[in-house]
């Protein structure tokens, strides 16, 4: 499972998140062996501060134009269904029979910077996903034992006098302090 967080993109850009219409195996092989499979993902426009969570087994693809930050759940596995004709391995057999082969139903969610919000708390997902806003100077501590992912998107500070900048993603672990120089937006994700 991952959550996509658009930070920018061109406009016109699109994720491919799921299909038009429910397919079976062989067929979704057949499309992803002819090249017609891209007519089949849903791709969905996108702006800054829009994002999607992605199930394991979600047919999804990231269109041209975009970054984003993405936060998987820790797994040692790939399904290429598609390559949009580059020379590299692709897993249909696999990919097809753990793939949901039908349209995406989650709703879009928005969290645009300079906000908070509890982007994804569902018990679906192996993480949760918070977006924080902290407007000036600021320390917070991290209460032991706790793993959490910090990912500035804004800002500056350090954490236990490590320096951290915007684009920056660290893995905490235990007693942390986090000290905010500038106001700062930052993901934080925290395994189930």
């Amino acid at each position: 499972a991952e959550i996509w967080y658009i930070l920018d993109c061109e406009p016109g850009a699109v994720l491919g998140i799921g299909l038009i219409r429910p397919m079976t195996a062989k067929a979704f092989r057949a499309a992803a062996t002819d090249g017609s499979i891209e007519q089949l993902i849903d791709w969905k426009p996108v702006k800054p501060g829009d994002c999607y969570f992605i199930p394991a087994g979600t047919v999804h693809a990231i269109g041209a134009g975009i970054t984003l930050v993405e936060i998987q759940q820790n797994a040692d596995i790939t399904y290429r269904l598609y390559d949009y004709g580059r020379p590299r391995a692709l897993h249909l057999e696999d990919g097809a029979a753990v793939s949901h082969l039908a349209p995406y139903a989650r709703d879009l969610i928005e969290a645009p910077l300079g906000t908070e919000r509890h982007i994804i708390a569902d018990t679906e997902a192996p993480f949760t996903l918070d977006l924080v806003h902290w407007h000036g100077e600021k320390s917070v501590s991290l209460p032991d034992c706790k793993q959490m992912w910090f990912t500035p998107l804004s800002g500056a500070g350090t954490v236990n006098g490590e320096v951290w900048a915007k684009g920056d993603c660290l893995l905490l672990t235990g007693d942390c302090t986090i000290d905010v120089t500038t106001p700062a937006s930052i993901l934080l994700a925290t395994p189930r």
